[in-house]
């Protein structure tokens, strides 16, 4: 039979309702991600950590990060995966966050990046933290703990009623680096469920810091971290 067409007017406001009604029939866990820097590699990282585990992952940002092209992979996305991982711009984050409603959001750190256009850090932070406007009241901010912002940040969450996981060196630390060697990349850290040990196949301090985000994401999830 004949397939109806429907011819509408190019309107982006048309096509951000799609994304919106798109997102409400994703029946995953949605995970967003965002920071100065290590977003990526972060996105990366929990994708490579979660699909291991045998889940079905998307890591829809093919379109980029800024709200247009979440948008777009919102309304391309199958809706029956299992995880679905977002890298969110902090310039777009109020229209990322009601987007995406990440049931968490990692926020990596807060730096110098777009200083010229924020004009100080705390400014960073605040345009950053729009993201946890977006996540529901069951769901959590997973947030470096060694910035000099992360006070602000996790104050910002609790108000909203939101679970903190923090990750780093700081002593109160959920997740706590105890030692990192470089000679063979071995990794312990304290945390929630006791000792993690394991060795890194990247080098540096700043993927030992992504597999923490990543370690209290799964947390969260219920996952089975030590098989991450």
């Amino acid at each position: 039979g004949s397939v109806p067409i429907y011819q509408v007017d190019p309107d982006v406001n048309i096509l951000r309702q799609l994304a919106l009604y798109a997102r409400t029939q994703i029946i995953g866990r949605v995970i967003g991600v965002t920071g100065t820097s290590g977003k990526t590699s972060t996105c990366a990282m929990l994708f490579s950590s979660i699909s291991s585990l045998g889940l079905r992952v998307r890591k829809p940002n093919k379109y980029g990060n800024v709200s247009s092209g979440i948008s777009r992979a919102l309304r391309t996305e199958p809706w029956d995966a299992d995880v679905y991982i977002f890298e969110m711009a902090g310039g777009t984050m109020p229209l990322n966050a009601q987007l995406v409603r990440p049931d968490v959001a990692v926020i990596t750190n807060i730096g110098p990046g777009h200083l010229e256009r924020d004009g100080s850090l705390r400014a960073i932070a605040k345009r950053k933290a729009r993201i946890l406007r977006g996540v529901p009241d069951d769901g959590v901010a997973v947030i470096y703990r060694d910035g000099e912002l992360s006070e602000y940040l996790i104050n910002v969450a609790k108000r909203q009623g939101l679970r903190v996981f923090t990750y780093g060196k700081h002593p109160d630390a959920d997740i706590r680096l105890i030692d990192w060697s470089e000679l063979d990349n071995s990794v312990e850290l304290s945390s929630p469920l006791g000792p993690l040990r394991f060795k890194m196949s990247v080098d540096g301090i700043h993927m030992v810091e992504n597999a923490m985000a990543c370690i209290a994401t799964g947390i969260f999830l219920g996952l089975h971290v030590e098989g991450m």
